[in-house]
């Protein structure tokens, strides 16, 4: 106390004005840095949901035009499609096909079909970690809701993204009638599965 004393007084006014600012220029850059981590996490969820949409319209699309007309035409359609002539891959084989591609492509980025009810040809690969299991149940229980998660993978920051592949009428009527379908109950509307990006 007696040395704060024997400072002149423009010592002692400076003294809480420097430690004052010093403050503030830290609470500026605490704020600067979370509101900077909450912009690219922002940007990252924008990204994966617009991505998602994109694939849920592909496969929409792919479905009601491609695939319609190529029966009609007489191709075959198939998830063991490659290499063989006339023959096209199912909406959820193609999908797949344009994940392993955008990850070849794209690495640090993955696209991926996934199922609670896989067909027997997929059974074995099929792999769901905690968010896969989460997401499903979360999307049997709000199909309009996404679901996803901000998580460390491989080292970095990374946004995953789910949304609900809902059972279309056009859809309904293979998978019920199907010989290997592990279901054959669908409705339109059912949640079939969960496109998800990382």
């Amino acid at each position: 106390m007696a040395r704060w004393q024997n400072l002149s007084l423009r010592s002692q006014l400076i003294v809480p004005v420097l430690v004052g600012g010093a403050i503030v220029v830290a609470a500026v850059v605490i704020v600067m840095s979370s509101v900077r981590n909450r912009t690219v996490e922002q940007a990252g969820v924008n990204t994966a949901s617009a991505v998602a949409a994109q694939i849920v319209s592909l496969r929409g699309f792919y479905t009601d035009q491609i695939v319609t007309r190529a029966r009609i035409a007489g191709m075959n359609i198939s998830h063991d499609f490659a290499g063989e002539d006339k023959t096209l891959p199912l909406p959820a084989t193609m999908v797949k096909a344009l994940g392993q591609s955008l990850a070849a492509d794209n690495p640090g980025m993955s696209v991926r079909l996934y199922s609670r009810f896989p067909f027997p040809f997929r059974a074995g690969s099929e792999r769901y970690d905690e968010f896969g299991h989460q997401g499903l149940a979360a999307l049997e229980r709000e199909p309009a809701k996404p679901f996803w998660a901000i998580e460390t993978i491989d080292g970095r920051k990374s946004v995953r993204y789910a949304v609900a592949d809902t059972m279309k009428e056009s859809c309904v009527g293979c998978h019920n009638g199907h010989a290997l379908s592990p279901r054959k109950d669908w409705k339109a509307g059912d949640v079939r599965g969960a496109p998800q990006r990382v």
